[in-house]
């Protein structure tokens, strides 16, 4: 019981021996998703979308059993897939199912940006190799993959109008997710939602530490949001402004 026990036995320590390693693994995987698809058979390429989305949708279920304890203690304000990170989840899994570019215009900004927020500095209380270790970074491990395992097999890459894309669905997320937030106090437990982290910070270090205090941060979040979104877009812009030198350099000798 230990996997899956609630007190942290063995603490999680940011950028310990297991954090570090888990991340080194994870970065070996999402490079090996990238060369393995992008040569291999539709069919497999079809298999591993299925793995890959079936994957997704069980670890969201998984740690919404398990958060809730089984049913027994659901609580709407913390057990329901409404965190960026949660949605990301469930739209990569519908994302690899319908081959979609749209998801992976919004996902390859939000959710990848999103995923290495929680990756690099983990809202989490238990160390390796409990059942919540894992579950957090094959989850959000995967939402990178799923991202490039399209790149990989469909050959699909952001354009600048996908970061408008991207920053669009943020800003009408946000609302939905507060209006449901605030929702929430009238059932039980009666408090009000923190999804989207729109009420406060979250209790764990993170970026958000070094903004200010509510509502400023939620402002700040959105530029934060454009300024990894961007970095996130510079290697497709450098080699983009690569092909058009060649390209001029090609024509200029004919």
């Amino acid at each position: 019981m230990g996997f899956f026990s609630y007190e942290a036995t063995v603490p999680f320590e940011m950028f310990g021996p297991a954090h570090l390693v888990t991340l080194v693994v994870l970065a070996v995987a999402l490079l090996w998703v990238y060369f393995y698809f992008r040569e291999c058979s539709e069919t497999r390429k079809q298999l591993g979308a299925n793995v890959m989305a079936g994957l997704l949708v069980g670890s969201e279920i998984s740690i919404t059993i398990w958060g809730s304890k089984w049913f027994t203690d659901f609580n709407p304000t913390e057990n329901l897939p409404l965190h960026l990170c949660g949605l990301s989840i469930l739209l990569s899994a519908l994302m690899l199912w319908r081959r979609s570019y749209l998801l992976f215009e919004i996902l390859y900004f939000a959710g990848i940006a999103g995923s290495l927020q929680a990756l690099i500095t983990p809202y989490l209380i238990h160390g390796f190799p409990h059942f919540r270790f894992i579950q957090l970074f094959l989850s959000h491990g995967l939402i990178i993959a799923a991202v490039v395992f399209m790149i990989s097999s469909e050959g699909f890459r952001p354009r600048p109008a996908s970061i408008l894309k991207s920053l669009l669905f943020l800003v009408i997320a946000g609302p939905i997710v507060g209006g449901l937030n605030y929702l929430m106090q009238f059932v039980p437990p009666y408090k009000i939602g923190n999804y989207f982290f729109l009420c406060y910070k979250p209790g764990s270090a993170s970026l958000l530490d070094a903004l200010p205090g509510w509502p400023y941060y939620l402002i700040l979040m959105l530029l934060l949001a454009l300024v990894f979104f961007a970095i996130l877009y510079l290697p497709y812009f450098i080699a983009d402004l690569r092909n058009r030198s060649q390209s001029g350099l090609t024509a200029g000798q004919g």
